[in-house]
């Protein structure tokens, strides 16, 4: 079978995705690089402006087709990050919220990111590299409660899964090992004694890290936090995802939940929860007060 033929047959075949992008061009060629050339990552660009590689995969398939990723929380970044901040991206994975927080910071602010996985950190270099982003400090270990070498799980067929526990979903995995460390020791070690924001997203290892960045929750830092709590990646590291929220609500943490526009709503007490939350110290809530949904206000 000819090229040509193949590509007739393939998209007669799939005659709802013909009509979907018969005016969305993009689309089809994502299509068609998907089925073709699975490993050759089309160039894009995010909402915000950067330069994005994007591969075949969840995060490349939004980025490039426009479809949209995690709107909401992105907005909410753009909206409350300011120049010159310091922000610590945990989880970078191909670094789209480090870009992000590069951009916003500018060159008098900080971003530091870590990404344990070989294989995501060097798209995170890539992109890096490709965007000119000076202000950000790779750390190529993952965060946890103990210093140590550790396991992890690199998904062969969805990036985003990527843990030190086995993923709760269908999906094949190979183990590295990876260096651990305590976030408490590298802001010790590196002498950061600013932190203003943080992004959490590492498939369940939340509370671990949470549990060794006494520093971040006690002392004079306390940021503000925005981090994945899902049920589905809480089990397999033995916890519910309550108990994340429960732990920061101890440290005088108030959650909310990101709406329409980058807006927060308080998130209310439940035991169940698939979503991302950000999470405000008690004491700096007037830091937020003008991105608080108006009918939310007092």
């Amino acid at each position: 079978m000819s090229l040509f033929d193949y590509i007739h047959s393939s998209l007669r075949h799939w005659k709802h995705t013909v009509l979907y992008v018969s005016s969305k061009p993009w689309v089809i060629v994502w299509w068609l690089r998907k089925h073709l050339a699975p490993d050759m990552p089309l160039k894009s660009r995010t909402r915000w402006g950067a330069t994005w590689l994007a591969y075949n995969d969840f995060l490349g398939a939004h980025t490039f087709c426009g479809t949209g990723f995690e709107d909401n929380e992105q907005q909410f970044l753009l909206n409350y990050l300011q120049e010159g901040m310091t922000v610590i991206d945990i989880g970078a994975h191909h670094g789209f919220y480090t870009l992000l927080a590069s951009q916003k910071v500018g060159p008098n602010g900080k971003v530091i990111a870590f990404e344990p996985s070989p294989r995501e950190l060097a798209k995170l270099k890539v992109h890096l590299q490709i965007n000119n982003c000076n202000n950000v400090q790779v750390e190529e270990v993952a965060l946890g409660a103990e210093e140590g070498t550790v396991k992890m799980f690199v998904c062969l067929d969805h990036s985003g899964l990527n843990s030190l526990r086995l993923p709760n979903a269908e999906t094949k995995a190979t183990e590295v090992e990876i260096k651990q460390i305590r976030l408490d020791d590298l802001l010790k070690e590196k002498q950061i004694k600013k932190v203003d924001f943080v992004k959490m997203d590492v498939e369940g290892g939340e509370l671990s890290v949470l549990k060794g960045a006494d520093k971040i929750l006690l002392d004079e830092l306390r940021p503000v936090i925005i981090y994945e709590i899902q049920d589905i990646r809480t089990t397999p590291w033995g916890y519910k995802a309550v108990e994340l929220y429960q732990f920061l609500k101890d440290h005088k943490y108030k959650s909310f939940n990101v709406t329409t526009n980058g807006r927060l709503v308080p998130c209310p007490d439940k035991q169940e929860f698939d979503e991302n939350l950000v999470a405000v110290p008690e004491e700096k809530l007037s830091l937020i007060e003008k991105f608080i949904a108006p009918e939310f206000t007092a």
